[in-house]
């Protein structure tokens, strides 16, 4: 879920969540394509990855108001702002912050999930606390890498 790519800047590397590498892909992909719209297919096509991650993407850019998407005939994605106006950094520290909301959800369900076991299968206590913790600790490591990458503002290129 959260597999890491490098992103090489003058030989300075950078790691982001897969998710954000989509999301800059597909920006960068409307960008240089003139204005005109692009399906998800050609974006995935163009970069090896797989549709399912750019139509992800794409669907959380379209929430953020960074690209508008028409569906149909003559349908596709296309900015929404002029590439001058998108901050890769505030796409970057967006991205990851959807993810940790993400992941949030996913613990929730998976504690409501866990106290369901209690009732049916008659978990010790201890065992579900161990559940618990393992969860609470990869929250915690996903927070941990939230605040880190806040704190890299000191690349400029990312302001």
């Amino acid at each position: 879920m959260f597999n890491v790519s490098i992103v090489n800047y003058n030989g300075r590397g950078m790691k982001i969540t897969n998710f954000s590498d989509c999301t800059l892909r597909i920006l960068i992909y409307l960008a240089v394509n003139n204005g005109k719209r692009a399906s998800a297919r050609e974006i995935a096509t163009r970069y090896q990855i797989s549709i399912h991650h750019v139509a992800k993407a794409a669907q959380w850019l379209v929430r953020e108001g960074y690209v508008l998407a028409k569906r149909g005939k003559g349908g596709g994605l296309k900015l929404a702002k002029t590439p001058e106006d998108i901050l890769i950094g505030q796409v970057i520290r967006a991205a990851e912050v959807f993810l940790l909301a993400e992941t949030l959800t996913i613990v929730i369900s998976a504690w409501v999930r866990m106290s369901l076991y209690v009732q049916q299968y008659d978990f010790t206590p201890a065992r579900l606390f161990g559940f618990w913790f393992f969860a609470l600790a990869a929250v915690l490591l996903v927070l941990l890498a939230a605040h880190i990458i806040a704190k890299t503002s000191q690349y400029k290129y990312l302001q």
